[in-house]
């Protein structure tokens, strides 16, 4: 008996792991039948459904707000929820565009690392309008405009000192390289705030 538990354990520790780091992270790295079973999933939020399939268009609205609560603020990291987002975010305009930055805000704040490390990788392929830029712009401008960020479904606010203090010590910092996008990232926001402080 003794035998067979040694074994399930020696199993466990080396096929979970593998079972673990071969699931995407992202929807973009979803296989065709992943998405699908995401998108016919009951528990997927039926306006993001909307949204994927075209029949829901991003405005200043409730049911658009009510949406990216729900893409920003879901118990655990949810990979079309945060495709969905930052699609929206690069096309958000206007009265939408204004609000941008409570959610780019939420989104960092919510899952640090899934976002930093996709944004980091956006940024190396998109010099004009990359997330990374977006990101930075929309957080540093929501801070200037009202002192605070937003954070969860609560209504908690942090400021921009507390932000910093937060991505660093939440985000992993394992690379020099990211060291220095973390970097690059607060002093952008810094900049932007600096720029549009009332």
């Amino acid at each position: 008996m003794n035998d067979n538990l040694i074994s399930r354990v020696i199993i466990f520790f080396f096929i979970c792991p593998l079972i673990v780091f071969s699931q995407s992270l992202y929807w973009e790295d979803l296989s065709e039948n992943s998405r699908k079973e995401t998108l016919n999933d009951s528990g997927t939020f039926k306006p993001a459904i909307d949204y994927y399939n075209g029949n829901l268009i991003p405005n200043d609205d409730s049911l658009t707000y009510l949406l990216l609560d729900t893409l920003t603020c879901s118990r655990i990291f949810n990979p079309l929820y945060f495709y969905e987002f930052n699609e929206i975010l690069k096309k958000s305009d206007g009265a939408l565009a204004e609000a941008m930055g409570e959610y780019c805000g939420k989104m960092i704040y919510n899952y640090p690392n899934e976002t930093f490390n996709f944004i980091i990788a956006d940024k190396k392929h998109n010099f004009d309008k990359s997330l990374f830029t977006l990101y930075t712009d929309f957080i540093g401008w929501e801070l200037a405009m009202s002192g605070n960020l937003i954070i969860g479904n609560l209504n908690k606010t942090i400021s921009l000192k507390q932000l910093e203090k937060y991505l660093r010590k939440n985000i992993v910092q394992n690379s020099d390289n990211k060291i220095n996008e973390l970097n690059s990232f607060i002093k952008q926001i810094k900049k932007v705030y600096k720029e549009n402080k009332q």
